[in-house]
């Protein structure tokens, strides 16, 4: 009996260590769960943020290549604008070859064209009778 006290005895010992083995296991797979999950969140939000940022690169380079066509515009633009000023200059002066200057006479604010003209005429005949 005694052998059979001590068999029962060292099984229930066994039995409260295999209870204790499992209940660290279980304790343990829950803190492996959580440890996983937590690394899911943690992936799940790395993968929004590459998502934003991809997402502004991509702006990015949109506007880059907007801004890079519009240097390009602007460049022609410029080059376009300087040949058309020297061709305004050039037909100002064309235009002008053949004016004379007179010094002296006063212009009114409501003088026209005609005007400034007679006078000029006028005074050319005075200055110089033909």
């Amino acid at each position: 009996m005694t052998e059979m006290f001590k068999l029962i005895k060292e099984t229930n010992a066994r039995s409260i260590r295999i209870e204790e083995n499992q209940t660290n296991m279980s304790q343990a797979i829950t803190e492996l769960k959580d440890a996983q999950e937590s690394i899911f969140n943690s992936i799940a939000d790395i993968n929004k943020r590459l998502q934003a940022l991809e997402t502004q690169s991509a702006a990015y380079d949109s506007w880059k290549l907007d801004t890079d066509e519009t240097r390009q515009v602007l460049q022609r633009m410029e080059k376009e604008n300087a040949t058309l000023k020297a061709r305004l200059d050039d037909a100002e002066d064309r235009s002008r070859r053949d004016n004379l200057v007179f010094y002296g006479i006063t212009d009114s604010k409501s003088e026209t064209w005609q005007d400034s003209e007679k006078k000029i005429i006028a005074l050319c005949c005075r200055k110089a009778p033909v």
